[in-house]
């Protein structure tokens, strides 16, 4: 077994060579981004054997006291690498056979790694419809292979003595509370949406709208009214007048000649090796809710000292990072910002936060109407009868048709869902302390952006939901969310 100091060197260079390989793909540099290789490289980062012996140190009486904090810091980072490394392979297998897997609806063809962003982009109802159903049975195709990557997951699990860890009882709670509290004003806003889009449609049980419309809805809620070549100037001049400015201490890289085709926004929040990573989609791909997201991490991600570790790093709470994004995202329901920096009139205004309030809403919506199957789904892995079941149950939460098919991918991210919730949740807190502390309008108020960049700078050692008690008093709620959200609804 290495030395402890060998054992961190060999962490440090492992991330480095991981982050660099993603950034390298996320801009062009190579097709795909060979993890497995980086693994390969780095066999006793990924090796049980060294978490397990890490693990041992931790309880034993004969480590120091003195290292007992880095031991600490190592374990669950060791666990995590080799629980990634052991589901590579099935992983590799489940990318290929979606790359290779291509449909054909409506007169067109695309690879199943496409189709979704085609659903979003087609325009014509039934053409819609038609592509959505044909990525739903493509997608049915790949289950075994998700069932696979289930298996080895669980089994380097139980192997390293980590099982997953289900949801909190109160965040589920505060799920159900957030469903039954917005369902009136979201069937509403959703049926007038629908109509907007097509006169014929209309939402469950009445019609027969699915979630291929709402994709469409959520990604161009109002065609044209975020032109991409204003999309990047009007972030720019709001992060200046803000104080949010994005080249914090020349640390901040945007790469504007991101690969074409990127489907979204990707933002490295660990520096590569010193610097921050945001890349850009090209102007035609990628949703401007999409971009907001992205600056928000790649800021939140400048705040912290360069000099911090990149395995601290990857070890920060997810949800931490999410809420930067999702509260820079924010500005889209704020009718003030979006006239003030996209010189939109007063009406329009109004109507595009109403929409982005019903895109947002939307996604929680089926976030926490699927958040009760993770258990499970964690406890017995995917099946088309589970998957059915959690079909069914966002359907009821949406009132739209949500094929089996089309949760199939997010299965292998389980469980997503407790950590956007928990995001939202804190975003939402963020943002009312921003305004009672320092009148922050949008966070165009600069002691607002410096208090928030003080928070930032914590990186790894940040919680959500001690971050929220440290902030307000109060624990993460869905019901300020929801609060902010009807406001918007209903303005």
């Amino acid at each position: 077994m290495a030395s402890l100091q060998a054992l961190e060197d060999e962490v440090e260079a492992f991330c480095r060579s991981r982050t660099q390989a993603l950034a390298d793909t996320a801009t062009g540099r190579t097709a795909r981004a060979d993890l497995g290789a980086v693994e390969r490289a780095h066999p006793l980062v990924v090796s049980a054997d060294t978490a397990q012996a890490m693990k041992a140190a931790l309880s034993s009486t004969r480590t120091p006291e003195a290292q007992r904090p880095r031991v600490a810091a190592l374990v669950p980072f060791l666990v995590r690498a080799t629980s990634e490394a052991a589901v590579r392979g099935p992983d590799d297998a489940l990318s290929n056979a979606r790359r290779t897997s291509v449909i054909s609806a409506a007169g067109a063809s695309f690879p199943l790694t496409n189709a979704w962003a085609a659903v979003q982009e087609e325009p014509d109802t039934a053409r819609r419809a038609a592509l959505a159903g044909a990525a739903d049975a493509a997608e049915l195709q790949l289950l075994g292979a998700v069932e696979r990557r289930w298996e080895a997951a669980r089994t380097a699990a139980q192997g390293l003595g980590a099982e997953p860890t289900p949801p909190a009882v109160e965040l589920e709670a505060e799920a159900a509370d957030f469903l039954r509290s917005t369902e009136d004003a979201w069937r509403d806003v959703l049926g007038y949406a629908l109509r907007r889009l097509d006169p014929e449609l209309r939402p469950l049980p009445q019609g027969d709208a699915g979630l291929q419309d709402f994709l469409r809805l959520s990604d161009t809620p109002l065609p044209g009214v975020f032109p991409p070549a204003e999309r990047l100037g009007a972030v720019r001049r709001w992060l200046q007048a803000s104080g949010l400015t994005l080249p914090a201490q020349g640390r901040v890289r945007l790469d504007e000649e991101a690969k074409a085709g990127l489907p979204q926004a990707a933002c490295f929040a660990v520096e590569v090796p010193e610097r921050v990573l945001l890349v850009l989609p090209a102007p035609d791909h990628g949703s401007f809710a999409a971009l907001l997201d992205a600056t928000g991490r790649a800021r939140a991600a400048a705040a912290v000292s360069p000099s911090a570790s990149l395995m601290a790093r990857r070890l920060g709470d997810e949800a931490v990072w999410a809420s930067a994004g999702n509260l820079v995202q924010g500005v889209l329901l704020s009718a003030p910002w979006l006239r003030r920096f996209l010189g939109q009139g007063k009406s329009l205004a109004r109507e595009v936060a109403r929409l982005a309030a019903m895109a947002h809403l939307g996604e929680l919506r089926m976030l926490a109407a699927r958040l009760p199957r993770v258990r499970e789904l964690q406890a017995s892995g995917p099946s088309l009868a589970r998957l059915k079941a959690l079909s069914n149950a966002v359907s009821e939460a949406l009132f739209l048709h949500v094929p089996e098919g089309a949760l199939l991918p997010s299965l292998v991210g389980w469980p997503a869902e407790a950590e956007r919730l928990r995001a939202a949740a804190l975003a939402e807190c963020l943002k009312h302390e921003a305004d009672e502390r320092f009148d922050a309008e949008d966070f165009r108020n600069p002691d607002a952006a410096r208090w928030l960049e003080q928070l930032w700078a914590r990186g790894a050692e940040l919680d959500a939901d001690a971050l929220a008690k440290d902030v307000s008093g109060l624990p993460l709620s869905l019901s300020a969310v929801a609060h902010r959200l009807l406001a918007v609804l209903g303005a």
